[in-house]
């Protein structure tokens, strides 16, 4: 993680997130530490495709591999995350 800048310990590995469908990451995503103001989270389709267009209310067709997405959450808390509440703010990848 020393590329990105970001400390081993606020790194967490969730093995649940490979190859999850899109409910699984919306209730990792509302189980965050709300003392974390960001997370970055690495996935796979179609679950990590699927979970941005239900969470941004986007058609986004495919998130690529090492594809980027930035959502901003109209939330508080995490815990209150759900389908809708997010926003594109960007969305980019290597063959753009």
């Amino acid at each position: 993680m020393s590329v990105l800048g970001i400390p081993k310990v606020n790194v967490q590995l969730i093995k649940e997130l490979y190859h999850a469908g899109d409910e699984i990451i919306l209730n990792i995503v509302r189980g965050l530490n709300d003392n974390c103001r960001v997370a970055m989270l690495f996935g796979h389709n179609p679950g990590l495709t699927d979970f941005v267009n239900n969470l941004c209310e986007e058609e986004i067709d495919n998130v690529p591999t090492a594809g980027v997405v930035c959502c901003k959450l109209r939330v508080e808390k995490w815990s209150e995350a759900k389908w809708g509440c997010g926003k594109i703010e960007f969305f980019d990848w290597p063959k753009k």
